[in-house]
């Protein structure tokens, strides 16, 4: 179903491509290979009694753990689910930590930030408990570069903290990085603040260039650089040179990017579809995340949003 799943995804779609954006992934369908099915399935239904996500809260946690860059998302393929049964969702966060407190227990201390708290993965999402963005974790491994996957065991887990998930969710205890429009904020509470100042001055360039900075921050490096050729983008509608230090920030994003290629001409063609798909994540417009007010919405009620993205893309109309 490409035209939901391009609604539903915060990123382009490309043809048989494979990605490592996989923190957060959906267990509607999932192969696991025949090596490390023993170490992750059955799911452990145990920890099910009051909320059917904690099993695969649990099979997330040791697949990300145990076969990092190994765990891999086919982005050419899209499932849907046309309805919704009732089951048991009873304190699903307090479930879900249980969880990840067991799983703590079991591994070396170093190793103690691959299996965060589930209320550490609503920061992630601001509130929604599944982020369907999905966050890089680990980089693209084929089996031959690993170890025999059957013999995984949590004793042996390395630390994650490098992880982009782990980095977003440390970086709110950083120091020296007090942003100027919330100087008390946490680092989530100031990205989800910029956000918003973006979206109600979508035409400045100055405010795409920090939400590109900060986006970096958190590890989202496709996005930093879609944010960072808007911000020229707008500089050059307005008649101006390009700015050096954004050109430098976007060729530096691109360099943690691994598997994606962006190319800033490719925003703007097609009636600008790749720049629209841009900011929509940017600023969390695709429906899958809390708006931060109500004029985040009105972008789209009001045609902000398309007059804005037919105007990056007017030269190439």
């Amino acid at each position: 179903v490409p035209d939901l799943c391009e609604i539903r995804t915060s990123g382009p779609r490309r043809p048989n491509s494979v990605t490592t954006h996989v923190f957060g992934f959906d267990h509607i369908f999932v192969a696991v290979h025949a090596d490390a099915a023993g170490v992750l399935l059955p799911y452990d239904v145990k920890v099910d009694e009051k909320c059917w996500w904690a099993s695969g809260w649990k099979m997330q946690l040791l697949a990300l753990a145990l076969f990092r860059n190994h765990v891999l998302l086919i982005s050419s393929l899209c499932i849907t689910n046309g309805a919704h049964s009732s089951y048991r969702k009873q304190d699903c966060v307090g479930q879900m930590t249980n969880v990840s407190m067991a799983l703590r227990a079991a591994a070396p201390p170093s190793a103690s930030d691959c299996f965060p708290d589930a209320s550490e993965a609503l920061r992630l999402g601001h509130g929604v408990l599944h982020p369907l963005h999905y966050w890089t974790w680990g980089k693209k491994w084929r089996k031959r570069h690993a170890i025999d996957y059957s013999q995984a065991s949590l004793a042996n887990v390395a630390s994650c903290r490098d992880e982009s998930p782990i980095r977003a969710l440390n970086s709110r205890r950083l120091t020296g990085t007090a942003p100027h429009w919330c100087p008390d904020c946490d680092a989530m509470a100031a990205l989800f603040i910029l956000q918003g100042i973006t979206a109600r001055h979508i035409n400045v360039p100055w405010c795409w260039d920090e939400l590109g900075v900060w986006l970096g921050r958190f590890g989202n490096f496709p996005l930093a650089a879609a944010c960072f050729a808007i911000a020229q983008r707008l500089l050059w509608l307005e008649g101006q040179r390009p700015d050096p230090l954004i050109s430098e920030r976007f060729v530096e994003q691109l360099s943690h990017a691994e598997g994606w290629h962006i190319a800033e001409e490719d925003l703007w063609k097609d009636s600008g579809r790749g720049a629209r798909l841009a900011v929509q994540a940017a600023l969390k417009l695709d429906g899958t995340m809390v708006d931060a007010d109500l004029w985040l919405r009105r972008l789209l009620a009001d045609g902000t949003l398309d007059a804005f993205i037919a105007s990056l893309a007017g030269s190439n109309q």
